[in-house]
């Protein structure tokens, strides 16, 4: 387990939580707090509202504090463009420092305290027992132009034609008679969380819902919320967010994929005037965040918050803290979102990716295994991954994009590359995200897309098929088959997603977007396109529990780089990060890492025990051309910290340019090490006695971080790169630790064949294109031949009018090609073009037709 990281990010959050707010995240502004609180006053105080009046002034409202001896008072401020007013008991009528609720409505404030209700106009107007309520605790609010709803410590209090109705658990059936968060629905439906349970009323007939009969995961609902679409959103004590819709009552795991922490509280829940939820939500980290929620999807913003109280004014949004006497702005456009995480889910496999390719660690997203095989099992082999790529441009200048544990910063952002200096916030929103998929749901989209009565899933309406030209990005994104063949992603025409194996996960990503803050390197200006895939195989081992990722790397930048490298970091934790040993088989370009012993861990629920498995990462379309492990440190043999020190990793050499040699450690001149220069580390198979292998050199287990590289050399601008890993688990539930070495090598081989027999290495199943069927009415197609082409294409179409013409394009959507067609019998010289994948497309401005062209 990574510790010792965590709790450095535990840390820099409550450091940059406390002070740093203006310095590390521009998004958020401190506006300060009213200059006459006590020095150790309100802000040690619990908030417990915050609301924007019809005059944009804002309020906020805490309890009142026995602090020791001394008594601090809560009350409530109000904030209106710089100026601030303060109300307690010692300077206005407010009948208590405690205060639960706040509820602006017209020109009046009503304000909830333990004491009363006070009603803040011109002047004060307090209610009580005395007058009207059944209970002096007011601990919620809602207000219409009939009627005044208030929720206390003894039930419902509403009044209404000059009269006052009371509601309790003794002469209704509201679920219990404290009455935390009040919400009326567009239907006059009222909703009321209490301490017990949730409950609607409406012409007198009550409904119920808690752990028992519903989705709900906690019974104190603390907030209340309707959106645009008519969902209630609820947010609990404990349990966090929920939201129902019709009669169903879903948490946020099971709405958008994101963790739940087991200690989380949602007191605050705000509709935006722009139709969008925010909530501060807890995730399985240390701390808060803000999450958006727009009507098709969910977003999380970066900022390390803490529990609080939002609202809005002028489009702008507003919180407090919980403990503390601030008031804080947050400008959403200014804000960076947090990575999205799309979980790969099979019934032998449950693997995290980032919508910025990252693999397995979630940044603190998730308290559960984030490289979980067997799938269920609580057992995780891989902490974290990442695609590595450098290479020099023709000035010799190093250009560089590599990540381990992003504490330094990024290098990689999701999304294309974009000519763009700053994308706007909802083009950055379009791209946060992980497009989570399955071959059934593709399946049964292409058999029931016409019929009226089908709902389409939101993978497949919202598939990355294009970007947006008029911004430089790449006019294909995510492939899809393109059934009318008019170049254009139209689901509601039958086009459809295309993927491998039975559940996919897509993400883009790119190191263009900002200065690189975590190796430092020079951007190489490349868009990786990232589908990692898996198979439901119940009678086959290896493929069950094999992942498989595919890169398409795209040089969009107008630099021809050489000595270019491809490599795939991995931390490989094989369930206790801190016991294991790392190998690699050249034969089948692997890398591996397996148990320091017989027994994983000491008996932890996230370690494997008795016979521990072993985990490989096989290159399936590249060589490995090198393979070296670097330890969790800061020395010559530790982790790189600039894009120098990673270039030379990528090179099989040690962080200070030290070659790596045969024997021992591999650094020369130390014991054990020899003088010959070698490219892969530890070779020999672990269950030989002979050879160069951690188990001869008597290592100590440890945290090993493993680094394979593929020598690409040429990467020319406007290619691709084809990429495709696998990996293969292994266990001998019989045997020891180095017999699951020998089964993870056998797997390693049928994953190998498999892939041999189902896939182009150079992802020409993965370009969009159109369907092989398509034809004109009158029977009309495109010929090519010959496909695959050497130096001449010939292709045929019988042009229709004096619109038709055709274009040549390769997979970034730049023209090779192009002119019109006035015979059937046409010719394209193919002689310069560089072997891949190409598009021809022709058209003859009423229709549109592409053929996937290969050139060897």
């Amino acid at each position: 387990m990574k510790l010792i990281l965590h709790l450095f990010i535990f840390m820099w959050a409550v450091i940059v939580t406390t002070d740093s707010y203006s310095q590390s995240y521009p998004e958020v502004t401190n506006l300060g707090y009213p200059p006459d609180l006590p020095i150790n006053g309100f802000g040690m105080n619990t908030k417990t509202s915050l609301k924007a009046d019809q005059n944009g002034a804002l309020w906020y409202s805490s309890l009142g504090l026995v602090f020791g001896a001394d008594y601090i008072p809560g009350g409530v401020v109000q904030y209106s463009n710089g100026n601030w007013n303060n109300y307690h008991t010692g300077n206005s009528p407010l009948p208590s420092d405690s205060v639960y609720c706040l509820m602006p409505f017209g020109q009046k404030m009503y304000i909830g305290t333990a004491h009363g209700l006070a009603i803040l106009d011109e002047n004060w107007q307090i209610i009580d027992q005395s007058n009207g309520l059944p209970n002096n605790h007011v601990r919620s609010l809602f207000i219409t132009e009939e009627s005044l709803y208030v929720g206390t410590n003894q039930g419902l209090a509403v009044y209404s034609d000059n009269n006052w109705l009371y509601y309790a658990t003794s002469n209704s059936g509201i679920c219990n008679d404290v009455v935390l968060s009040l919400e009326m629905d567009g239907e006059g439906k009222l909703w009321i969380g209490t301490a017990d349970g949730l409950c609607s009323f409406k012409n007198d007939i009550w409904d119920v819902y808690n752990t028992q009969n519903s989705g709900l995961l906690s019974n104190e609902i603390s907030a209340l919320k309707t959106d645009t679409r008519g969902n209630l959103w609820i947010g609990t004590t404990g349990s966090g967010l929920h939201s129902l819709s019709g009669s169903i009552i879903r948490n946020l795991s099971q709405l958008y994929d994101y963790p739940m922490h087991v200690s989380q509280h949602v007191s605050s829940i705000l509709l935006s005037e722009s139709g969008d939820i925010y909530a501060f939500i807890r995730l399985a980290g240390l701390y808060y965040k803000l999450m958006k929620i727009a009507p098709e999807r969910a977003f999380i913003y970066d900022y390390p918050a803490s529990q609080g109280y939002l609202a809005e004014k002028d489009g702008l949004l507003y919180f407090t803290r919980s403990n503390a006497r601030e008031l804080f702005s947050f400008n959403t456009s200014l804000a960076n979102l947090h990575d999205e995480i799309g979980t790969l889910e099979t019934s032998g496999i449950s693997a995290d990716f980032s919508s910025s390719g990252r693999i397995g660690w979630t940044l603190d997203m998730h308290d559960r295994p984030q490289f979980e095989i067997p799938a269920g099992s609580g057992k995780s082999t891989v902490f974290t991954g990442r695609l590595w790529i450098g290479g020099k441009s023709e000035t010799n200048q190093l250009h560089l994009a590599g990540e381990r544990f992003s504490q330094q910063g990024f290098d990689f952002w999701p999304g294309p590359v974009s000519s763009e200096a700053e994308m706007s916030q909802a083009e950055k929103e379009k791209w946060f995200a992980v497009w989570k998929i399955s071959l059934d749901e593709i399946e049964y989209h292409r058999t029931h897309w016409y019929e009226t009565s089908y709902e389409m899933p939101y993978s497949i309406a919202l598939w990355p098929a294009h970007g947006d030209t008029l911004l430089g990005q790449s006019r294909y994104i995510a492939p899809y088959m393109d059934m009318n063949g008019n170049g254009v992603y139209e689901p509601l025409s039958g086009d459809y997603p295309v993927i491998r194996g039975d559940k996919a996960v897509f993400f883009v990503f790119n190191d263009m977007q900002e200065v690189h803050s975590e190796t430092g390197g020079l951007p190489l200006g490349v868009e990786i396109h990232g589908m990692a895939y898996a198979f439901e195989a119940p009678n086959d081992s290896a493929l069950k529990h094999a992942v498989f990722v595919n890169y398409q790397i795209l040089n969009r930048s107008e630099n021809d780089y050489d000595s270019l490298y491809l490599a795939n970091f991995v931390d490989l934790d094989l369930g206790d990060g801190i016991d294991d040993f790392v190998g690699c088989d050249t034969t089948t370009s692997s890398y591996f890492v397996y148990n320091g012993s017989d027994v994983d861990g000491n008996g932890e629920t996230y370690t494997y025990g008795a016979h521990p498995p072993s985990q490989a990462v096989t290159f399936l379309n590249k060589p490995m051309t090198s393979f070296i492990y670097f330890n969790n440190s800061s020395g010559s043999s530790g982790d790189p910290q600039q894009a120098p020190e990673y270039y030379n990793y990528l090179q099989a050499k040690w962080k200070n340019g030290q070659p790596l040699v045969y024997g021992g450690s591999g650094y020369p001149g130390l014991p054990g090490s020899g003088t010959e220069r070698v490219y892969h580390m530890f070779p020999d198979d672990p269950n030989l006695t002979e050879g160069w292998n951690e188990i001869i050199e008597g290592n100590p287990p440890g945290d090993r971080r493993g680094l394979a590289s593929s020598y690409i050399g040429s990467f020319p601008a406007g290619e691709s790169i084809c990429y495709d890993l696998a990996f293969v688990f292994g266990r001998d539930y019989e045997g020891n630790n180095l017999t699951s070495v020998t089964k993870m090598k056998a797997h390693i081989d049928q994953v190998r064949e498999f892939y041999a027999q189902n896939f182009d290495n150079n992802c020409i199943d993965l370009i969009s294109t159109g369907s092989p069927e398509v034809k004109e009415p009158s029977g009309n197609k495109i010929r090519c031949y010959p496909n695959p082409v050497d130096t001449y294409l010939n292709f045929e179409y019988k042009p229709v009018n004096i619109n038709a013409s055709f274009t040549l394009y390769n997979v970034l959507g730049k023209v090779l090609a192009s002119g019109k067609i006035i015979r059937e019998n046409n010719m394209i010289s193919t002689k310069d073009l560089s072997s891949g994948m190409y598009i021809l497309q022709v058209e003859d401005g009423v229709n549109r037709y592409q053929q996937k062209i290969i050139k060897r």
